[in-house]
Order: structure tokens, then C-alpha cells, then sequence
């Protein structure tokens, strides 16, 4: 799934491209289906496969490809079409475009989180983050995945009886967890490394309250953060989600069968 709304797609026909008596800019059918290998470099996309105008047939392209692919057709639009049709917000026209093609360059999206323990303010702020982000308003959707991330934490502390205090700051909690649950530890040979990584993601936590509380639409800041930096944050915390939802569920795995004793096992204890 891409990055571009409906609203984004008609932002780029009417206001960037131009569409006069039903014509998009001075596409004919066979130039549109050009334009993709010849200004976008890509070679298998078949516009005559969507049917209705051209203005049409370019918005639903444009929508349903990857972000990656967004990002190669929005350059293609402005190579064919380096200025705005609509001139009277030129300035204004030229950083929304700009803000696309960042969404879509620094915003490929990780899949969305199911988690395995939380609260039901976890799913719903969830939903709403990827309803956000599916309206392309990355920005919107900071605060939901911070709220989200917090109800998170809680209900793990909640369901094994860890006291973390009251509005305890996420980082805080965070360490708690994985001090008091041993499931939360890296294991295996390598697991001074992956402590490492999480210590490194520890860290970006401590620069994602600052980020959430300054530079979002969770208060009344002047100065936000730029569309590829809200997903960037937005997919830093589900990447901690994420690793710590495996390692729940993979704790949560009882083997029903013991494993097979090797061939020189002997029930005979030497005293």
C-alpha cells in the first residue's frame, strides 16, 4: 500500500499537472502510458488497464503503487511538468510536492502491530495511526503511536505485576520490563550484540518524548517536524513493538512434547 491519499493524488493532478476540459496537461492516452518508462523509469505499468479518463486513469496509478514507486512517478511529474499549473500558490505548490515525494522516499511503512499483550486504548490508537497514515498524514499519527506504545509498555507491567508508578515516562518503563522479565532478554550466543541494538533503541526512545512533545500536533508547537521525520519516528517505535511482541508470543510457547534425550542419556544419577 502506498502513501498518497485521494486528496494528495488530486492535489497533483489539478493543482500541479493541470486538467482542462477533461484533458490531464497534455497527456493523450498513448503519451500517459508512456510516460512511466520514459520520465519514471518504470516499464509495467499498463494504464490502458484502468479504465475512465486519463485524469482517472494517473490518479489511481498513483495511488495503489508502493511508496517507492510513488516516489519515481512524483519525480516523473515534475521532469514532464517542472512547474505548477496553478501559479497563484506557486511557492505553497512546490513544498507540498516536495513533502510527498519526502513522505514517500523516508516513509515506507512497517506493517502495522498486533500486539500481544496491552489494553484496549492500545488497538484503537493503532488503528487510528495507520488510518493516518493511510490519509497520508504521517504527522497525525505521532501522537496516537505514542499513545500507543505507552498503553503498550503498561499492560505487559500490568499483567506481570511490575510497578512502574504513576505517568512513569515510557523509557523508564521500558528499562523495568526488561530488568524484571527475564522472556525480554536477548539469549543465545550472540546476545551481547542484540543488547547493544537495544540499548542504541533505549536511547532513540529518550529522543522520541522530546520529538512528540515539540515538534507534533500533540501540543500547540509552531516549529513540526517534517513528514519523513513523523515516520521515522512512527516506524522506530513499531520496531520496538514488534521485537518485543515476538519475543512475548515466543515466551508464551509451551512445547507440548519434551525434547528427544540424546543417544547416551541414562536415567542413572552417580551418588
Amino acid at each position: 500500500m502506498g502513501l498518497i491519499s485521494a486528496r494528495d493524488a488530486e492535489f497533483v493532478t489539478r493543482r500541479w499537472i493541470g486538467v482542462h476540459q477533461g484533458y490531464l496537461g497534455d497527456f493523450s492516452y498513448r503519451t500517459h502510458h508512456e510516460f512511466y518508462p520514459d520520465y519514471c523509469d518504470i516499464e509495467d505499468i499498463d494504464s490502458y488497464g484502468v479504465e475512465g479518463t486519463t485524469r482517472y486513469r494517473f490518479e489511481t496509478i498513483l495511488m495503489r503503487e508502493t511508496p517507492a514507486r510513488q516516489t519515481r512517478i512524483l519525480r516523473g511529474v515534475l521532469k514532464k511538468f517542472p512547474d505548477p499549473h496553478d501559479k497563484t500558490r506557486e511557492a505553497e505548490h512546490r513544498r507540498r510536492i516536495q513533502d510527498l515525494i519526502a513522505r514517500c522516499e523516508g516513509g515506507l511503512p512497517i506493517e502495522p502491530v498486533k500486539p500481544a499483550a496491552g489494553r484496549i486504548v492500545v488497538e484503537l490508537a493503532l488503528r487510528e495511526v495507520e488510518d493516518r497514515i493511510r490519509a497520508g498524514e504521517p504527522l497525525a499519527a505521532v501522537d496516537r503511536i505514542h499513545t500507543a506504545f505507552a498503553g503498550f509498555l503498561e499492560g505487559i507491567a500490568a499483567e506481570r505485576k511490575i510497578e512502574i508508578g504513576k505517568d512513569a515516562p515510557t523509557t523508564k518503563v521500558f528499562k523495568l520490563l526488561r530488568q524484571a522479565c527475564p522472556e525480554l532478554r536477548p539469549l543465545g550466543q550472540h546476545g551481547e550484540q542484540i543488547e547493544k541494538v537495544i540499548n542504541s533503541l533505549a536511547s532513540v526512545m529518550d529522543a522520541l518524548s522530546p520529538l512528540r512533545n515539540h515538534g507534533t500536533l500533540a501540543h500547540a508547537n509552531e516549529h513540526l517536524i517534517e513528514p519523513a521525520e513523523a515516520m521515522l519516528y512512527i516506524n522506530a517505535v513499531k520496531t520496538l513493538m514488534h521485537y518485543l511482541n515476538s519475543k512475548l508470543h515466543a515466551a508464551s510457547i509451551k512445547p507440548s512434547i519434551p525434547p528427544t534425550p540424546p543417544d547416551d542419556f541414562t536415567d542413572d544419577i552417580p551418588f
